[in-house]
């Protein structure tokens, strides 16, 4: 400090260390990270319980063909196959618009800055996909599966 008076009295001595400013610098990102993250999980619950709500709606519209098929010897496994099945199909077809979108998306984000899309991210966006379908038709199919027969097709 003394010596640095002598060459620039006029300028005040500062210092600083590297880790501290490369911290300072990724504060904002890690923020921005935050923020994403807890955005699509966010997203992701409003993906579920609209899911649930289609689902519902889907054996409501159908509670006496549930009736039918178990009145016919159907047993709950098929009957919670059908709409768990047919939950993870509407989850996929979601998943399938999403990448297709973000492959349109990185493509036009590369004019800008390098933006990649790996093998392992479809891969697992298509299992958030799955798994999605799943948690959200579970519930609704189960109780479709255990509904008694006479009850379903007495319903309106």
């Amino acid at each position: 400090e003394k010596w640095w008076t002598e060459i620039a009295p006029e300028k005040p001595f500062k210092y600083s260390f590297f880790d501290e400013e490369l911290a300072a610098r990724y504060e904002d990102e890690n923020r921005w990270n935050g923020i994403v993250k807890y955005s699509s999980i966010l997203a992701l619950l409003i993906t579920c319980i609209g899911l649930i709500g289609i689902t519902t709606l889907t054996i409501q519209r159908k509670i006496k063909e549930i009736g039918i098929r178990k009145a016919l010897g159907a047993g709950k496994g098929v009957i919670l196959f059908q709409f768990l099945s047919e939950a993870v199909i509407i989850s996929l077809v979601g998943g399938f618009t999403g990448l297709m979108l973000t492959v349109l998306s990185v493509e036009e984000l590369n004019r800008l800055f390098v933006a990649q899309l790996s093998v392992e991210l479809v891969l697992i966006s298509l299992g958030v996909s799955i798994a999605t379908g799943i948690v959200s038709g579970i519930v609704p199919a189960r109780h479709a599966a255990r509904l008694h027969p006479i009850d379903a097709i007495r319903s309106e």
